[in-house]
């Protein structure tokens, strides 16, 4: 399956950057199929909870309280995990797929032939965390409209994160450049498999997600 029909598939979206700490109620801005969402914006929260704490809804204690347990919670087979999501060159460097495996800039990604991701498990926020998400966002519209209008109802939340393997086909020649790209740790984390004049490199990810699933909030209790 390629990139374009898993997005129409599942319609998730992939994360152009390596986040090991990215939980659910992270807040992102301009998303939507095939867009690049980001992920900060001038005067917003990081977080949703983090809004919610500012206008004493919750403490800032309750707020971190929550994302750390969104952490913890488990991972599951995704509905797609024995589907291979093929990327193109170009859905790759989108995703930044340097910055999840940490490769050196001086190495050019155009000299890997092909990138796979497989193996996929997924988490999602629980059913109780949405009623209450949902809660707290009518208390900020009744009390703090202002504030929730200026910009925090045009953001979207993540509500699902999705991990896999990455998989990544050289050629033999690239191999020397392509390891001495690569921290050692990631490394000798890799499977390595050589077919002919082809390596394969797989990287377990199971910590980096490179999907999630946004809600936008005001379209949250829809």
């Amino acid at each position: 399956m390629n990139l374009r029909t898993f997005y129409r598939q599942y319609g998730l979206e992939l994360i152009p950057v390596a986040l090991e700490s990215l939980t659910f109620g992270k807040c992102v801005w301009d998303g939507g199929w095939f867009d690049t969402p980001s992920f900060t914006r001038d005067g917003m929260p990081n977080y949703i909870y983090n809004a919610f704490a500012a206008q004493g809804i919750i403490t800032l204690e309750e707020s971190d309280a929550i994302l750390d347990r969104f952490r913890k919670l488990p991972q599951e087979n995704a509905s797609f995990a024995n589907i291979n999501i093929e990327l193109a060159l170009e859905d790759a460097l989108n995703i930044k797929l340097q910055n999840h495996l940490n490769i050196n800039a001086n190495f050019d990604m155009k000299r890997i032939a092909s990138f796979t991701i497989s193996n996929s498990k997924g988490k999602e926020m629980p059913n109780r965390d949405f009623i209450l998400l949902d809660d707290m966002l009518d208390q900020i519209k009744e009390h703090h409209w202002d504030e929730y209008k200026r910009g925090l109802r045009r953001a979207y939340i993540i509500t699902e994160l999705y991990y896999g393997t990455l998989s990544l086909k050289i050629d033999t020649d690239v191999a020397a450049d392509f390891e001495a790209s690569l921290p050692a740790s990631h490394l000798q984390a890799a499977n390595k498999l050589q077919l002919g004049r082809t390596l394969t490199y797989a990287f377990e990810n199971a910590t980096v997600p490179f999907a999630m699933r946004l809600k936008r909030v005001k379209h949250f209790n829809n």
